[in-house]
């Protein structure tokens, strides 16, 4: 793949991710704050490998690892996949 189908391949996927937020924005309004995810989730996400919260919610192990230790938070349509690896985590 040249160098520029692999900028284009890329640009696109991008373009993909903030329609998909987009449209999740719209089918969820009122949805849950920043300052809620770090309050309420944040915490808890130090119990899981980056790894395991990779799984859950297909991010990179880089940017598990910035939202584990709470310099990111998330885009709130991987929140639901965060809350069920929580319940998970509670059960073992």
């Amino acid at each position: 793949m040249s160098a520029h189908a692999k900028c284009h391949a890329r640009g696109g996927a991008i373009s993909q991710g903030h329609r998909r937020n987009r449209s999740r924005a719209r089918e969820h309004p009122g949805q849950r704050d920043e300052a809620w995810f770090k309050r309420e989730f944040a915490p808890k996400l130090d119990a899981f490998s980056l790894k395991e919260i990779g799984k859950a919610t297909r991010l990179s192990l880089a940017a598990c690892s910035r939202i584990r230790a709470g310099a990111k938070v998330p885009h709130p349509r991987h929140w639901q996949a965060l809350q069920q690896l929580l319940g998970e985590g509670e059960r073992r």
